[in-house]
Parts: structure tokens; sequence; C-alpha cells
């Protein structure tokens, strides 16, 4: 198992210094910047970690590459979406009350 020194309190507590529980901390810590199935595979990722040869090591360091870029379009298309209603709304809004005005 992986020690770790003691350097940042968000992830060790009381003299803890096992690698899963400050991998595991440092996800559910930030629980508001992931989504669910983001932080699920960062979790199995840790929990795989270290558990396997070399060439194991770097599949699954690929596989949670592929997941993460994966993970990273599907936020920028959502980012794309939401960007266009924001700007959509604050027009058609206008668009509405120049029609009540009228």
């Amino acid at each position: 198992m992986i020690q770790l020194k003691k350097e940042n309190p968000l992830f060790f507590r009381n003299d803890e210094r096992d690698f899963r529980v400050g991998w595991d901390r440092a996800i559910t810590g930030r629980a508001d910047l992931l989504k669910r199935n983001e932080a699920e595979a960062l979790h199995r990722f840790g929990e795989a970690l270290g558990k396997s040869d070399r060439e194991g090591q770097t599949l699954l360091c690929d596989v949670i590459a592929e997941q993460l870029q994966d993970f990273r379009l599907a936020a920028r298309e959502e980012k794309a979406r939401f960007s266009r209603l924001a700007v959509l709304l604050p027009v058609f809004a206008g668009a509405a009350l120049v029609i009540l005005f009228v």
C-alpha cells in the first residue's frame, strides 16, 4: 500500500496516510465539481491503482484517460448548448416585453 506524507489536512486527518483514503477524500471533498459518473470513474481508478503489473497499470491509465477525454468533450458540448440558451433567453425576454408594452 502506498503511504503519503501528511501535508494537506483536507485529504488526511488524524494521522491517516493511506493513499485510498486521501484519494476518496479528494474526490468527495469537491463533489460539486464532478458529475456522478466522473466521480465514480475516478473512484474506480483509485481502487485499481497499484493492483496489477506495469502493463496493467499502463492500460488502466489509458482507459481512464479515454474516459476523462469523453467526459471533457461532453462537458464542452453541454457548455455550448447552455451558452446559446443564455444568449437567446434575454433576447426572447426583451421581445416578450416589447410585445407586452405595445
